[in-house]
């Protein structure tokens, strides 16, 4: 064990070593919280993507039935995709 005597030099020689020395600036810190990413909807693409091939792959006889009779006007002699 270190006796008193040398634990004083230790001290005093550590403090003539830091005399100069100034504590550094703390303003500007870093966040203590990790910022939340922005949510995206996660599946809004996929569905978006799959209406579109739907409708792009549905047949157009069944498309327009859906819309309703009131809506279309053509002579029963001539069919529907005739007329577009």
């Amino acid at each position: 064990m270190e006796d008193d005597d040398s634990k004083d030099k230790n001290i005093s020689a550590f403090r003539h070593a830091m005399r100069d020395i100034r504590p550094l600036q703390q303003d500007v810190r870093a966040p203590h919280y990790k910022p939340k990413p922005v949510p995206h909807a996660r599946f809004r693409r996929n569905d978006e993507q799959a209406v579109l091939k739907e409708s792009l792959e549905a047949d157009i006889d069944d498309i327009e039935t859906g819309a309703g009779e009131a809506l279309h006007f053509h002579r029963s002699s001539l069919g529907r995709r005739t007329m577009r």
